[in-house]
């Protein structure tokens, strides 16, 4: 598995076709998880992707854990930030197994890649403390961009894995509803939702209109209540018992 995870990390390089949308999305999704936590004692990250994320989160939490199955992936990441102090743990999902039960659990862009997503929540669930969080962002597969991509014949399905998608890793894209049942499959409380940039036109044509910071902002701050709009999506929920 972990040989196979390595072949991907060429998509998580800065010139990777859609590393406009990442860069948005990940310096936006960790703000507004921070906005929603009031406990800053431990947290887990799975995957550390481009890095962005990580960064983001180090120093804000007493203790800050990374599981990455790709060591090509750990390697870009310590070559780019060699003075973190971040715990980065090179493991597969499967087969890690936590010394304590974190306060907070984030699963940024995972469960699109892997092959039993609800058996992954399930040890989510075991690995954070009653009344901890969990917070997962998927890929919208209902977004309004590929909606307009399946209206204009571009797409034959919302379903349909683009060769970008494909270029990542991505197995599947995820609605409103089947990210919910990852929450209720684990017995978890049903999670709040937020939308990640609204997103209209293809990343090529975003691109040729030289959008202001203003105004992406502005599509981010306004899609953050559209979730079955945007791109991507943010659950956020806790483990009641």
């Amino acid at each position: 598995m972990a040989p196979r995870l390595d072949e991907f990390a060429s998509a998580y390089q800065p010139d990777f076709e859609f590393d406009f949308d990442n860069q948005l999305i990940l310096n936006l999704y960790p703000h507004l998880i921070l906005e929603y936590i009031t406990d800053r004692g431990s947290l887990l990250e799975l995957g550390l992707g481009h890095g962005v994320t990580s960064n983001i989160f180090e120093g804000k939490f007493i203790r800050h854990a990374v599981v990455e199955g790709s060591q090509k992936v750990i390697d870009q990441f310590r070559a780019a930030n060699p003075e973190s102090t971040i715990n980065v743990v090179h493991s597969l999902f499967e087969d890690y197994s936590p010394d304590i039960l974190f306060d907070i659990i984030i699963a940024g862009f995972v469960f699109e890649h892997v092959d039993d997503p609800a058996s992954l929540m399930r040890r989510l669930r075991s690995w954070v403390r009653p009344g901890g969080i969990i917070a997962v962002t998927v890929p919208n597969a209902e977004s309004m961009h590929r909606q307009i991509g399946l209206h204009a014949g571009f797409l034959k399905s919302l379903n349909d894995l683009s060769p970008a998608d494909l270029q990542l890793g991505h197995q599947r894209l995820f609605t409103r509803t089947t990210l919910r049942d990852l929450y209720r499959v684990a017995q978890l409380a049903d999670p709040t939702i937020l939308g990640l940039f609204l997103k209209p036109f293809t990343t090529a044509q975003l691109k040729q209109l030289s959008l202001s910071k203003q105004i992406l902002d502005a599509m981010c701050d306004v899609g953050r209540d559209l979730p079955e709009l945007c791109c991507a999506m943010l659950a956020i929920g806790h483990r009641d018992t």
